[in-house]
């Protein structure tokens, strides 16, 4: 079998149409307004985007050539059929992050916040009931409060920040 049977097209293809869609995005954004303040947090977060790509596809070529050298074609025919299955953790976090995104405007950012990040260590198998509560309300405090007095973003939140 050939490298090139064992390159997961695709997932490059996702990869791409993903960082089709973040440069479309940054040029849009950029075209709505040049403004300082409207480029604060998008441009930065639309690079560690694309670089955050960048880095799988390489982290993806290098595991090919490196599992390509030291396995055989029965260990790579075993794991391709793994490939394709949708593990139930996944889809539950795709959940949960629609409901967060959703109920954000109706419950407030802050508690929406609070309950995706406490629901998403608790799907992880976090079980320490104290992390489970304290780094939830840290992490959420200082990025309501960031999104509060950083930039002067319309934000509901259930607590008066």
């Amino acid at each position: 079998m050939t490298i090139l049977k064992r390159v997961p097209w695709l997932h490059f293809l996702l990869l791409a149409v993903l960082a089709g869609v973040l440069i479309w995005y940054l040029a849009d954004n950029y075209g709505a307004s040049s403004r300082f303040t409207n480029l604060l947090f998008v441009v930065p977060v639309g690079m560690v985007g694309l670089g955050l790509i960048l880095l799988v596809v390489i982290g993806v070529l290098i595991n090919i050539r490196d599992d390509a050298r030291d396995s055989g074609e029965k260990e790579w025919a075993e794991a391709g059929e793994k490939v394709g299955k949708v593990q139930p953790s996944t889809v539950a976090m795709m959940v949960l992050f629609a409901a967060y995104a959703i109920s954000a405007e109706y419950i407030g950012f802050d508690l929406a916040s609070f309950l995706f990040i406490f629901c998403a260590l608790l799907l992880n198998g976090e079980r320490r009931w104290f992390f489970l509560i304290v780094f939830p309300a840290i992490f959420t405090a200082i990025l309501t409060w960031l999104f509060r007095f950083g930039v002067p973003v319309p934000l509901p939140t259930l607590l008066p920040w």
